[in-house]
This record gives C-alpha cells, structure tokens and sequence, in this order.
C-alpha cells in the first residue's frame, strides 16, 4: 500500500511540474509576442513619421481682443414691439393692458 501512494505521489508531482513548465513556457511565448508586436508598431510609427515632408510650423494668428469707447454705445437703439400671444381664456382687459404696457415701454 505504502509503495502504491509513494508511485502515485511521485506521478501527480511530476505532472504538476510538466504542467507548471508548460504554463511557463506558454507565459514567456505570450510576453515575447507582445514584445514583438510593441517593437513592430513602434518601428512602423517612426517610419510613417519619417516619411511625411516635415512642414514649417506655421506661427499662429493674434488672437483678436475687443476693445470699446464710449461713442460705442451712445447710439440709440430701437427696438421692436414683443410678439403678444392672447390665451382664449384671458379676458379682453388683460390683453389691453399688456398692449398699453407695451407702447408705454416702447415710448
């Protein structure tokens, strides 16, 4: 009994090594893949950037700023009488004073 758990301990740890060797060598395949593909693309990158004609840079515009006199707004302004929209249920008394408050402010 005891040589039969002995042959099966020393089967399981053997397996567990090969299978700790496989995910090993399966983890350093995976990591230099993406070595490769990190090297590739880099490469790429700076060829397209080699290739294009460098152009000057071009110095940007003056941002415009305002500025204001006062002979800016001593114009007077007209302005337009606001739409007045009547609801059919407003009596006629509250449209008139809303009209005459509306020519009041205008004049």
């Amino acid at each position: 009994m005891e040589g039969d758990s002995r042959k099966r301990a020393a089967c399981v740890s053997l397996s567990l090594q090969d299978d700790d060797d496989d995910e090993d060598e399966k983890m350093e395949r995976f990591f230099s893949l993406i070595r490769n593909i990190r090297a590739t693309k880099e490469g790429l990158m700076k060829e397209a950037n080699e290739s294009k004609p460098k152009k000057p840079k071009e110095e940007r515009a003056a941002v415009w700023i305002p500025t204001f006199e006062c002979e800016d707004f001593m114009q007077e302004i007209n302005f337009k009488a606001p739409a007045i929209f009547s609801n059919s249920s407003k009596n006629s008394s509250t449209v008139k004073e809303n009209q005459e408050n509306t020519r009041a402010f205008l004049d």
